[in-house]
């Protein structure tokens, strides 16, 4: 944490040494003007569309002001932030995900985070053992992307495992009784059934035509 705080320190001091050349060229500017009040109208125009030129439009960014808490392990980097849980592993490969996605992904993210080293830390050998292998299970399905592409036969056998574990768990949700007093959880249980189901069916019928081509 310290070599964190060390770089922070010294990306707040970079900005504070830019503002403060930023400053000295424009007062440097205005002594060579005779009407401070239309130059500070025209530095301000000006800096503004310099502003809106450089600002580019992305799809994903996470400012390092809003990391709340991270964790580093051997191959890969979880950091919980505002807008959700980032994991990233060194070999360049991420996933972010939503805190809204509160019952599953993200949380199983937030415990590595949270939870884990307290747990080992307080448990016998036995449970050490059980809550390690729950937490490479986690990250081996996770890193499932990074190499389960590399052949055919490695990628239908995980879609068939999932189009079964899908189909069950959307069978188990349509079972489960709403929640009177929880809307959100209401609308998250109706949208994991119907992504379950939609999935589902897609992958068995990739299935079915990968079957049919042998």
């Amino acid at each position: 944490m310290a070599k964190k705080e060390k770089q922070t320190a010294k990306k707040k001091s970079s900005k504070k040494d830019l503002n403060e050349e930023l400053d000295k060229q424009i007062a440097t500017l205005k002594t060579q003007c005779k009407d401070a009040a239309f130059f500070d109208s025209i530095i301000d125009k000006i800096l503004s569309l310099k502003g809106q030129i450089d600002t580019e439009a992305v799809r994903l960014i996470v400012k390092e002001k809003d990391v709340l808490r991270e964790y580093k392990g051997d191959t890969f980097y979880i950091a919980i932030t505002k807008q959700g849980a980032l994991l990233h592993t060194y070999g360049g490969y991420s996933v972010f995900v939503s805190s809204r996605n509160y019952n599953s992904l993200y949380e199983a993210l937030a415990y590595i985070v949270d939870d884990m080293d307290d747990a080992l830390a307080n448990a016998t050998e036995e449970v050490r053992k059980d809550i390690e292998n729950d937490m490479m299970a986690k990250i081996h399905i996770l890193l499932a992307p990074t190499w389960c592409f590399s052949s055919v036969e490695a990628t239908y056998e995980i879609a068939t495992k999932v189009v079964h574990e899908l189909n069950e768990l959307a069978e188990r949700i349509d079972k489960m009784p709403l929640q009177e007093e929880d809307e959100d959880a209401n609308a998250d249980f109706k949208e994991a059934a119907l992504a379950a189901e939609v999935i589902g069916k897609r992958l068995e019928e990739e299935g079915d035509g990968n079957g049919d081509n042998d």
